[in-house]
């Protein structure tokens, strides 16, 4: 007796709900098919209607449109960029594994300058933070004394 095993019009089979691929059964799943954003990454992905685009998730599309179509929000995002712009590599920089005591102080020097040319009050809140951060490190006095 010879055994065949599974062959590919079994899997085609077995992939189409037993009844073979059907072009009219595809363009309709195709059809059903829509784009919501995740809500974490705003980017797209394609949904199903037993997923669904629930709406809460419509809610949030409708309010990040909303924000978007703001006049005011591109000189906001230029204030962000060119004041907080070095602040990720300063980061990274201090997150390096075995960094040395005196870089990482000058890092941090580097950080508060930058805080200080900051203008308007959206700087003072950051200076106001860092500031905060620092007070509650009993130890970052004594590390400025040493390096």
């Amino acid at each position: 007796m010879e055994n065949k095993g599974v062959t590919s019009d079994d899997k085609e089979k077995h992939r189409w709900g037993g009844q073979g691929w059907n072009p009219a059964v595809d363009q309709r799943r195709r059809r059903r098919r829509r784009t919501c954003l995740h809500p974490d990454t705003n980017s797209g992905y394609d949904v199903t209607p037993s997923m669904g685009c629930g709406a809460r998730q419509a809610a949030g599309i409708g309010e990040a449109n909303s924000i978007l179509g703001k006049p005011k929000l591109k000189s906001h995002i230029a204030f962000i960029k060119a004041n907080f712009g070095k602040l990720p590599a300063y980061i990274t920089k201090l997150e390096t594994r075995d960094i040395s005591l005196n870089s990482a102080v000058q890092v941090m020097k580097k950080v508060e300058t930058l805080l200080k040319e900051i203008p308007r009050s959206g700087g003072e809140t950051m200076r106001n933070k860092y500031l905060k951060i620092v007070k509650r490190n009993p130890g970052w006095k004594q590390v400025l004394l040493v390096t």
